[in-house]
């Protein structure tokens, strides 16, 4: 058993904060909107990279979207639907 009074590694430092470290000097309704800003970028970013796969790859990633990244679903959802649109 672990002694709690006396453990056996030594706390330098402990830090708490209640909210995700951001620009203190930000608004929150700012904030939303940076974070917004910042997921749409990392969309659009991923579907450049995503525009030569085949539908089969990224239904894949649709399908297994636990694995990858959020924003990356959203972009190849969006060139699902862009494609399916232009057929």
């Amino acid at each position: 058993m672990l002694d709690v009074f006396n453990p056996p590694i030594l706390v330098n430092h402990t830090y708490f904060r209640c909210f995700p470290y951001m620009k203190s000097g930000l608004e929150f309704s700012k904030r939303r909107v940076v974070v917004k800003e910042n997921y749409e970028n990392k969309i659009s970013q991923f579907k450049s990279t995503f525009k030569h796969h085949s539908n089969q790859q990224l239904n894949e990633k649709i399908i297994n979207r636990k694995t990858y990244d959020k924003a990356a679903v959203e972009a190849a959802r969006q060139l699902l639907a862009i494609r399916s649109n232009m057929v």
